[in-house]
Order: structure tokens, then sequence, then C-alpha cells
């Protein structure tokens, strides 16, 4: 039973998966941020030109963050001690985090959405312990 508790953490982020950017990228879409604020909205003229050229423009009308894809396309999950991030490899992360620097934190109802979706496989992953298997 001690190894259960020793390592329930571990098994807990084991579970976790690209749902976690899914979940992530689901909120920016909707333009609003880690902290249930919004982003700016697009200014008029960049609205006209992604009609224009076919870009995605969020229902809220504000920053997604989504633009080419490009950045969404290169989320990623890292997965350190205790603790699971995402992160981007995108050229024009940086310039995004200067302009929106929680861009890629999760919120606390996230974080349980993420866990709650992934309940089964962590006590499957449980119950695997604790029978040695």
């Amino acid at each position: 039973m001690s190894d259960l508790v020793a390592r329930k953490e571990e098994i807990a982020l084991s579970v976790v998966d690209d749902e976690a950017i899914e979940i992530l990228q689901n909120r920016l879409e909707e333009g609003k941020d880690s902290k249930g604020g919004s982003f700016p909205e697009y200014a008029d003229e960049t609205i006209a030109i992604k009609r224009i050229e076919g870009g995605f423009i969020s229902p809220s009308g504000n920053i997604a963050w989504k633009d080419t894809g490009q950045f969404y396309n290169s989320m990623f999950l890292n997965k350190l001690n205790g603790f699971i991030e995402i992160d981007s490899n995108d050229e024009n992360y940086p310039e995004i985090a200067k302009r929106a620097p929680d861009v890629l934190d999760v919120s606390e109802d996230e974080n349980l959405e993420i866990f709650e979706n992934k309940r089964e496989e962590m006590l499957e992953a449980f119950y695997k312990l604790l029978l040695n298997k």
C-alpha cells in the first residue's frame, strides 16, 4: 500500500495525454485566457483579412492564437517531476508569450477536467499496482 501512496502522483501523471492540449486549445479558440478573462478583440482590419484568406476567427471575435494553426500544431506535453506543462516549439511562441504570458497555462477547472477524463485509466493503473501486475 505504501508503494501506491508513494507512486500516486507518478501514476496520475502517466495517464495524461494530448487530450490535455485539446482542452487548452478549445478554450483558446473561444478567445479566453486561463484566468477566465478574454484576450483582446481582433482589429476590424484583421477580421476582414481573415475572412478573405479563410483564417480562423473565434466566435467571440477575440484573439485565439490559432491563425495559421502552426502554434496549435506545435504544442506538446512536457512531463516533469510532479507536474505537466504544455509547451510549444513554434518559432513565434516567444513573441506570443510576450503578448500573452499565460497563453499555455491550464486553469484549475481544465486541470480537473483533464484528470476527470482520465479517471478510469488512473484507477486501472492503481489496481495494477495493487495487484502487482
